[in-house]
């Protein structure tokens, strides 16, 4: 049965680098020997053929292959079926196919790893199509319907079979054929151009190698292929004049690495478009222009390398660059004989069709093109430029043009241009531009006009000023300057409009002020991608607003944020982002440090900010670190500071806020920690805090005054005892620390009206299934006073938790025991309004405990059996017998059921701390 014609072009393109003709294709399928053939007959036919042999020098000569002779033969495969280079692959897909290529039986030949009777060697092109993706396979069914079209194209014009030059032109138009569906449109161009050129109608030409005297309309100039060596067939001393509409040269430069050629130095007359492909061996294809007159139009399509023009007798008034610099950087240099562009209105439009490419991680310009259009001597150069940017986004990496005045950007794409553009383009239009736009000043005074998109207009250093005009136009837009320039600003600057954002490209200088709220009216977010090393204030308008911080910013100083218009209705999103989104050229991860950042500004006028969103992202393997976080304490306001993101975050400093909410934190970049308090809240204030943890192992800080705290989910430790604290712990095994020395200045441990309520505590047999209670061993009874064990020794930090449970009503003596925790089994209270001393007295009765001396602090729990709670507080014994008249004074209830408190002993407690 006689294979498709779409298969045997394949095979053609797979083994002979090459389109069929039409008597090729003829034979194939009416050739009893051929049509007879199975699949694998015909796959050894085109493997063993002297075109596979051409092709690849691996099949001419195999000999004894190495890994790099193997390498060559997959890179040229991968070449010859997608037009992919080896900077497109992945290094481990190129080493497994060389491994696989080196697979022998056990005689030492060629292994057949699929078992279809061809060594590996013979069918690895196809073998290695069937394991690509869709996405690759397409190049190869695109190449394939241009190869027969190839056929069609020549059979319309009588030529049903190929010369060797024929089959050498098919293939420069197949190596111009991508897995893009506009590489197919152009290549059917290029086919009706060859067909009518070998034919000698439509007044066309066929350059050879070469030299060329010719007169016709079109002329095409394709590779050819000597023995697997391909030469130019655009050739220095080339004499071509055109003639009819619009006379074109198209030239396909390809051929890869073996193409040899160098700089053509042609004479050309009446050509008005000259149309290149160049993915040949040099980065560029030099065209010198002494002699060359009337071209206006040039195109460079397909590329991977570059081309240069220079000292074109004609300015050119058109320049597209379609689908070029996808892989590698690719420069179009076009410079114009001074005469050429003598004029005050000479206008150049240049279109520019997926040019450059980007990267899918990133977002960052991956490659690019590198644009020339300037006069060869002089400032008198193209006054005006238009770039229309369309197809995919565009990045061109400079624009060079010398005597520019004023560039017009339209189109649907976003376009980069990276570098700064020309000094004297000062005048900017990109109005009707629906793409984004990324753009540089140069050094003069501008006036730049942004489009539809989310534009960003960049300044170099030095160089923003007051004068500087920038309207974003439609979108949300950025001004991006260097923070020296911005702080000059220090009156309403009316020249900046339309723009939402401002980015500090320099760090901010010491105990300056940025005004955001004088550069224009609009700024809500500040960007600080840049260190900023010391005391440093931002001051924006009254509102909701962003400040982005993605370099270490005021580490052991002070970053203040204001707003200012007074009120108590403002708020700040910081958002702290080791890989800051929305910025291309930021692609690292790293952790942040940020200083103590202070809202609470209360000078005349109120310049404070009541409401804190504090975003951590994208950190390391660690953690962002923060110091203190101050917000005002304004009455009748809930100042809220709510963290979320994906990372890590510790506040090395105190909190001073009503409420903290860190249960948005999704992600613990440092372990499995999630927030980490290191400070007292609210220090020098009566206002308690709320705290609320994230879903990871928090450390959570109350303040000295009535605080409610909930761990969440988690391993979380939270100190507090500084006031009457609600203390929620929640999912996962926590650690409750009382301390009153960390939260309320050194002041006794077990104050009557500050004792703190436990809930969700809960009780495990051992250390690692239960949560946990960490007790400070001094500033019980006063400032100094330890707990002691009942043997009347001072009870240190680092020593465990030691129980000695006591029956209710129950005379004993425990004056040798070193028990430091004493465990009433007794029920306390009864009746749920009695107090603690109430319930220590109804849980030792008429009950009396004998210990070592007089004076003794002890460690003591019992069980209010109306509220279901544990009750742990303090005993002291008066005299040298603790009994129901001995002060008893909580430091904690805590929720627990009556078979809990029966387990209740020294697994639930971690060592004593100072």
């Amino acid at each position: 049965m006689a294979i498709s014609p779409e298969v045997y072009a394949s095979l053609n393109i797979l083994y002979a680098s090459q389109a069929p003709s039409a008597s090729d294709i003829s034979l194939w399928q009416t050739n009893s020997s051929l049509t007879s053939l199975t699949w694998e007959e015909t796959v050894l036919v085109f493997a063993t053929s002297t075109a596979a042999q051409e092709t690849y020098s691996f099949l001419a000569a195999p000999g004894a292959p190495t890994d790099a002779t193997r390498k060559q033969y997959v890179l040229e495969v991968f070449n010859n079926a997608y037009g992919l280079q080896e900077a497109d692959l992945d290094a481990a897909e190129i080493d497994y196919w060389v491994n696989w290529l080196s697979l022998t039986n056990s005689d030492g030949s060629p292994a057949d790893s699929d078992g279809n009777g061809i060594p590996n060697i013979l069918d690895f092109p196809i073998v290695l199509n069937q394991f690509q993706p869709p996405a690759i396979q397409q190049a190869l069914v695109n190449r394939a319907e241009v190869a027969l079209d190839f056929a069609v194209q020549f059979q319309l014009q009588g030529i049903t079979s190929f010369t060797e030059e024929y089959y050498n032109t098919s293939w420069s138009i197949l190596e111009t054929v991508t897995a893009e569906e506009a590489s197919v449109t152009a290549a059917k161009d290029l086919n009706i151009l060859a067909a009518q050129a070998a034919a000698g109608v439509g007044n066309s030409a066929i350059l050879t190698a070469g030299v060329d005297i010719l007169t016709a309309n079109s002329f095409l100039a394709p590779t050819v292929n000597n023995f697997g060596e391909f030469n130019a067939t655009f050739n220095s001393g080339d004499n071509l004049t055109g003639s009819g509409t619009n006379p074109t040269l198209t030239v396909l430069n390809t051929g890869g690495d073996t193409l040899n050629t160098g700089p053509v130095l042609p004479t050309m007359k009446g050509i008005e478009t000259l149309k290149v492909v160049n993915t040949g061996k040099d980065a560029l294809l030099q065209v010198f222009g002494a002699n060359v007159v009337g071209v206006k139009n040039v195109d460079l399509s397909d590329s991977t390398k570059g081309l240069d023009l220079s000292n074109f007798q004609t300015a050119v008034e058109k320049v597209s660059v379609n689908r070029t610099g996808l892989t590698f950087d690719a420069p179009l240099t076009i410079t114009i004989a001074g005469a050429a562009l003598a004029g005050s209105e000479d206008t150049v439009a240049v279109t520019l069709n997926q040019v450059g490419s980007f990267s899918p991680v990133t977002g960052a310009a991956a490659t690019s093109l590198t644009l020339g259009l300037s006069p060869v001597s002089g400032n008198n150069g193209y006054e005006k430029i238009s770039i229309e940017s369309k197809g995919l986004a565009n990045a061109v990496k400079a624009l060079t043009a010398t005597g520019s005045q004023e560039i017009t950007i339209t189109g649907d794409q976003d376009l980069l241009i990276r570098d700064a553009l020309p000094n004297t383009a000062t005048k900017l239009d990109a109005s009707a531009l629906e793409g984004d736009l990324d753009v540089t000043a140069g050094n003069g005074t501008v006036d730049f006009l942004g489009g539809k998109g989310n534009d960003t207009f960049r300044f170099k250093a030095g160089e923003f000023t007051a004068t500087d005009k920038v309207d974003g136009g439609d979108g949300a837009n950025t001004l991006a300057v260097a923070a020296a320039d911005a702080e000059t600003i220090t009156a309403a600057d009316t020249n900046i409009k339309n723009t939402q954002s401002l980015t500090l490209s320099s760090g901010g200088t010491a105990n300056k002020t940025l005004r955001a709220d004088l550069i224009g009216d609009k700024i809500t977010t500040v960007t600080l991608a840049a260190p900023t090393g010391d005391n440093y204030t931002i001051r924006f308008a009254a509102g909701a607003n962003s400040v982005n911080v993605l370099k270490n910013t005021s580490v052991g100083a002070t970053l203040n944020v204001q707003a200012n218009g007074g009120g108590n209705n403002d708020s700040l999103t910081f958002t702290i982002d080791g890989d800051d989104p929305g910025t291309p050229l930021q692609t690292e991860k790293a952790n942040i440090d940020v200083g103590n950042l202070n809202l609470n500004n209360t000078d005349t006028p109120n310049l404070s900010i009541e409401q804190l969103k504090l975003v951590v992202n994208n950190s390391g393997a660690g953690d962002h670190k923060i110091g203190a976080i101050t917000l005002p304490q304004t009455p009748g306001v809930v100042e809220t500071i709510t963290i979320t993101g994906n990372s890590s975050l510790t506040i090395s400093g105190a909190v001073t806020a009503e409420k903290l909410d860190a249960s948005g934190l999704t992600e613990a970049t440092a372990g499995t920690t999630g927030l980490t308090m290191t400070k007292v809240s609210n220090p020098g204030s009566t206002v308690g805090i709320n705290l609320t943890g994230s879903t990871f192992d928090d450390a959570l800080f109350g303040s000295k005054n009535n605080d409610f705290i909930s761990g969440g989910t988690g391993k979380d430790t939270i100190t507090g005892s500084g006031g009457f604290d609600q203390i929620t712990l929640g999912d996962g095994f926590d650690t409750v620390i009382f301390n009153t020395k960390a939260v309320a200045g050194n002041a006794a441990l077990n104050v009557q009206a500050s004792y703190s309520t436990v809930t969700d505590f809960l009780t495990g047999a051992t250390k690692t299934t239960t949560d946990l209670i960490t007790i400070s061993t001094d500033g019980v009874s006063g400032a100094t006073d330890p707990l002691e064990t009942l043997d009347n020794t001072a009870v240190a930090a680092g020593d465990a938790v030691a129980t000695i449970s006591v029956a209710q009503g129950a005379t004993v003596d425990l004056s040798d025991s070193t028990a430091n925790f004493l465990r009433l089994t007794g029920t306390g209270n009864i009746v749920a309004a009695n107090t603690a001393q109430e319930g220590f007295n109804a849980a030792i009765a008429g009950g009396q405990i004998k210990v070592a001396a007089a004076g003794i602090d002890i460690l003591t729990s019992y069980y209010d059996s109306a509220n279901s709670q544990m009750v742990l507080g303090v005993v002291n014994s008066g005299d040298d017998k603790i009994k129901a008249t001995d002060a008893f004074t909580v430091i904690s209830r805590v929720a627990m059921t009556a078979g809990d408190y029966a387990n209740f002993g020294n697994a639930q407690f971690t060592t004593f701390i100072a």
